[in-house]
């Protein structure tokens, strides 16, 4: 659905919270994440963030130089991140950091919304879809939204780019994000 003017509950930006993957991702997180049916979902969307990257790439060069490039089942999405945000953080490596990609929260959030759902059944999680971001939101307060959360993007930009967006989708609950 469309977010005409959607504020929820009167919320402003500044009233937004993370799920605290750092402190809960070694507590159970991790083996719903890590799951078949879960990692079958990253390995379809992600393959695709991956097809796309090739193609932007193949664009640019060349015909004779076509680059080909796959992702595999055993592969982690740190493998295409292609930024340094790891270098400039201060403190100790989150644990889940291999699956944070820069400029992948849309390839990634269909897995998310899998794992929230299971972690967490009572929630009614639901993906949003900004222009900017795609996150997993809990229809109240909550996001649980790996990539932000590790590149330390606030929860209020979050909500600024996702729930307060009018240009952004709402996904009914349980529904996963189309990827072309």
């Amino acid at each position: 659905m469309k977010n005409d003017n959607y504020h929820p509950l009167g919320s402003k930006a500044s009233d937004f919270r993370y799920f605290d993957l750092g402190r809960y991702w070694n507590s159970g997180i991790r083996n719903i994440f890590e799951s078949a049916a879960v990692q079958a979902q990253l390995f379809q969307d992600f393959n695709k963030f991956v097809k796309g990257k090739e193609h932007r790439l193949n664009s640019d060069r060349a015909s004779s130089n076509h680059v080909t490039y796959s992702y595999n089942q055993t592969d982690k999405p740190i493998r295409w991140d292609s930024t340094d945000w790891r270098c400039s953080r201060i403190g100790r490596p989150h644990s889940f950091d291999e699956y944070v990609c820069h400029g992948a929260c849309h390839c990634i959030v269909n897995s998310l919304l899998l794992t929230a759902r299971i972690a967490y059944p009572d929630k009614p999680w639901v993906i949003v879809n900004g222009t900017r971001h795609s996150t997993v939101w809990d229809q109240c307060l909550t996001f649980f939204d790996m990539n932000y959360f590790a590149l330390k993007v606030s929860p209020e930009e979050c909500a600024i780019n996702t729930v307060l967006d009018q240009e952004s989708i709402f996904l009914e609950e349980g529904e996963l994000l189309q990827l072309v």
